[in-house]
């Protein structure tokens, strides 16, 4: 049935008890950018499993299964992924995560949104138990002797068997409408006031703005709705010397999207 929704952008499955996705299950959903399977019963995700999405898939939810590896050929593939939640994942911490670990350091070195908002922790071995990932030597990360390191497939030609007489699908890389109605223009930092300025190219098509935003690694979201009318948001009294992560939802009207929602990490002054 999935596979038929050729046109599916949005997949949600969270705590459906789904022990397993099924191999190149998403082969035809091209347009596919936003996949949560999290709070499932899922012990492995494969290169396999992840056929088809290496384009197009923007944010990827597992966390909180019983997957304890990462595969590397799973996941190194994709040249849109923005956010990757991994949290509360029981993973063994060898080196098959070293990849990973790499990946995690080169965000935190670029200061990187998405440094702040994955969290992996290890759950074994007994050494690294209940650790950070980035917290440990990477020397830490062992195999023993006889571990072999994985090649990852070349998947060509496609491997479905579902045949179609309908043309290809052709990759989105137009701008959207909706995404050139709204632009931050200046933001502004004291050590415990944020000051955001936007424009609007169309005030009538603004249905409101909700601006979200959480003091970094707390994963606690707090909530504020701005007047349609607005061009500007303050909010005081945070933290100093911190990270703060702010998402403006903008809905809009007779659009082809519903809303856009730009995020920002900023930090307070000390």
């Amino acid at each position: 049935a999935v596979k038929k929704l050729t046109n599916l952008k949005i997949l949600k499955l969270s705590g459906t008890g789904i022990k397993e996705i099924p191999e190149f299950q998403f082969e035809n959903n091209r347009h596919l950018e936003y996949l949560v399977v999290e709070n499932n019963k899922l012990t492995k995700l494969t290169e396999q499993q992840m056929y088809g999405l290496t384009d197009t898939l923007v944010n990827l939810n597992i966390g909180n299964n019983q997957i304890t590896e990462l595969d590397e050929c799973a996941l190194n593939k994709f040249t849109k992924l923005e956010m990757l939640y991994i949290n509360n994942l029981p993973l063994h911490c060898d080196c098959k995560i070293t990849w990973l670990y790499d990946w995690l350091n080169e965000l935190r070195i670029k200061n990187d949104i998405k440094y702040y908002l994955i969290r992996a922790i290890c759950t074994t071995p007994a050494s690294l138990s209940n650790k950070v990932l980035l917290s440990v030597n990477r020397s830490e990360l062992m195999c023993n002797s006889s571990y072999t390191p994985k090649r990852c497939n070349d998947f060509t030609p496609p491997p479905s068997e579902i045949t179609s007489t309908s043309a290809p699908l052709e990759p989105v890389t137009k701008i959207s409408p909706a995404d050139r109605i709204f632009s931050f223009e200046k933001i502004s930092e004291s050590s415990s006031t944020v000051r955001f300025e936007w424009r609007v190219s169309d005030p009538d098509k603004i249905v409101k703005y909700v601006m979200d935003y959480q003091l970094l690694r707390t994963f606690q979201w707090n909530s504020v709705e701005v007047p349609r009318t607005a061009l500007s948001f303050e909010k005081e009294n945070l933290a100093r010397n911190s990270n703060y992560l702010f998402c403006l939802t903008v809905v809009l009207r007779d659009l082809d999207k519903t809303s856009i929602r730009p995020c920002v990490v900023v930090n307070t002054l000390s």
